[in-house]
């Protein structure tokens, strides 16, 4: 398939994707909760045994539908669906320029081979659990219809309720045993699509951005975060985003410009590039919490940057809208490591390679003034500047 019939495919997968398997996973196993709980049997609940019947008879009905234990069909279907496209969702970002986790194909090839393993040993045995399951349901529901004959006493009601309990119970076993079968699994198959989308949305704001990338350089990580500056009430609100070279911060918000009477009548869309910084000029780093919202009762993730000399600014916080300050911290220090380069896909890395081979060929003192070229390079710059003489150097 071209890299053109990949790209399309992944888009189209995107747009027909409603809500991640997470959520719906986590829907389906609600339902099902509902559907099988029940009130408990007792006479003093019910103003008569028809009102207790009828109630029974409605139990009994949640439970015949909860027999064919359609939330594991349910996850069977999207696993089957989420395997089959995880492959051309990795491709598109790969496309479109996330050239690191080289690790995702193995990955994904993984637990593909994996769930091929499995898929029919959970249909097999989903299948012997609703025909068992729906069988007894069966059967309950022609006992129950008995209870509506002349004569019948609190006893055959109290064993009808019985039946229903045991089969209650039944059906939340059987449910137990075969997701355990693959709960593991689509646990780590939750975790690739997570980051995949992450990936999407993060290319998405670096493709509407008002910076460019240099050559090789490449994104790494993206998150919505206020920019909390000394002496302001309230920063920026923006884009943080992490390149294998640089951080860099853009904002990106809608302002209000006018009011009446305190509501807002009048806005203005404001996207602005504010600074970068190389990743090597990361001194410190710092991570907490703040409270935040009405009396405090929420919080933010606080990261904090401080930075050498050569970068724009000497220190920044920002207050992350997603995820924690600690993901941050890491995935910094794995690109000052070198670990992040290490994760590229083996043509990236061959371009990363030509790119630092140029970067050694840069004299270290300035060819007009002699003077020592202590600015930090980043990979894919083409040119520096001498900061005393005011030279161009190509690199």
């Amino acid at each position: 398939m071209t890299a053109a019939a990949l790209t399309a495919a992944a888009l189209a997968s995107r747009q027909a994707r409603r809500t991640p398997f997470r959520a719906t996973r986590q829907d389906r196993r609600a339902a099902f909760d509902s559907a099988i709980a029940g009130p408990a049997a007792g006479i003093s609940e019910y103003s008569s045994l028809d009102e207790e019947i009828s109630e029974l008879f409605e139990q009994i009905g949640s439970l015949q539908e909860a027999a064919m234990l359609p939330a594991v069909g349910g996850d069977l279907d999207e696993v089957n669906a989420l395997v089959s496209r995880l492959p051309f969702d990795l491709q598109a970002v790969r496309q479109r320029g996330f050239v690191h986790e080289a690790q995702l194909e193995e990955q994904i090839s993984s637990l593909t081979a994996r769930w091929e393993k499995l898929a029919d040993k959970v249909s097999d045995a989903l299948y012997r659990q609703q025909t068992d399951l729906v069988e007894a349901a069966n059967e309950l529901v022609d006992s129950v219809n008995r209870l509506h004959r002349p004569g019948v006493g609190r006893a055959a009601v109290d064993s009808a309720w019985a039946r229903t309990r045991a089969l209650q119970s039944r059906v939340e076993a059987a449910h137990g045993s075969l997701t355990e079968m693959y709960d593991d699994l689509g646990d780590e198959l939750e975790k690739v699509e997570d980051r995949i989308e992450q990936v999407e949305w993060m290319l998405d704001q670096v493709e509407a951005a008002k910076f460019d990338l240099l050559e090789g350089e490449a994104p790494l990580r993206a998150v919505q975060a206020r920019w909390v500056r000394q002496g302001e009430d309230q920063g920026p609100l923006g884009i943080l985003y992490l390149t294998d070279q640089r951080l860099l911060y853009e904002q990106k918000e809608e302002l209000t410009t006018k009011k009446i009477l305190f509501v807002s009548v009048k806005k203005e869309t404001v996207h602005e590039f504010l600074f970068d910084a190389p990743v090597s000029a990361v001194e410190k780093i710092g991570v907490g919490e703040e409270r935040s919202g009405f009396l405090g009762m929420g919080k933010v993730e606080v990261l904090e940057l401080g930075f050498d000399h050569t970068a724009q600014v000497s220190g920044a916080e920002f207050h992350l809208k997603k995820g924690t300050a600690e993901e941050w911290q890491a995935a910094i220090g794995r690109v000052k490591s070198g670990q992040m380069d290490r994760a590229r896909t083996a043509e990236a890395a061959e371009e990363a390679e030509a790119l630092d081979e140029a970067r050694k060929e840069l004299p270290s003192n300035c060819p007009n003034c002699s003077a020592p070229l202590d600015q930090t390079i980043v990979r894919g710059m083409t040119s520096t500047t001498c900061k005393y003489c005011g030279t161009v150097i190509q690199i």
